[in-house]
Order: structure tokens, then sequence, then C-alpha cells
């Protein structure tokens, strides 16, 4: 299959924080968008597993966006509802990506 993708960096304001994503699109008509969300001890939007969604999924006419998580003050992981929400701006930043605002979006995770 022909790689034919659209690739760029974008900033994402959250809460108190700007977030740095890459959205992979496809060149043609999208079907549909995917935001990859973190395992606890993985906060950086290229680890292999993103990587690779975002190299598979666009010639399929989905779009990724994938995000660095914020960083944490301490030992302890980023609240579970502070990820939420970030992981809800995300969803909203991609449907607001234009060919993407009647597509169905989804969340994808693993842990």
């Amino acid at each position: 299959m022909e790689k034919r993708v659209d690739e760029h960096q974008v900033r994402i304001a959250s809460d108190d924080v700007t977030l740095t994503a890459t959205l992979t699109m496809p060149t043609g008509p999208v079907r549909g968008g995917l935001v990859p969300l973190h395992p606890a001890s993985e906060p950086s939007r290229d680890q292999f597993l993103f990587r690779h969604l975002a190299e598979i999924l666009p010639p399929r006419g989905v779009a990724v966006l994938r995000f660095d998580r914020r960083a944490y003050r301490g030992d302890s992981d980023v609240p579970l509802a502070l990820q939420a929400r970030e992981s809800l701006a995300m969803l909203h930043e991609l449907r607001q990506v234009p060919g993407v605002s009647n597509a169905p979006l989804g969340l994808w995770g693993f842990s």
C-alpha cells in the first residue's frame, strides 16, 4: 500500500498547560480519527505503538492525533481526571480539523 499521509506538529491548550502533539492525516478522504492514550510508564507521543498507529492508519483513511502527556510533579502519575480532560481536549481538537468534523472518532489505549 502506498504511503500517503500529511504529518505536522500542533500545540493544544488544556487547562493550565499547552501540550505538543503530532497530527497524521490521510491525503485522501478521512474515514475516522483516533487519539492514542498513554500507559502509566510512557508519556511520549513517539513511543513505538503510537508511531505504528500513525504509520498504518492514515493510509487507510484514519487521522491519528498523538500527544505528549503533561509532566507531573513528584513520583505519582498524572491524576486520572486530568488525563481524561486532556484526552477530551485532544478529541475536541481532532474534531476541529477540516475533513474530520463528521467522521467517527475514537480513543485507543493499553496498559
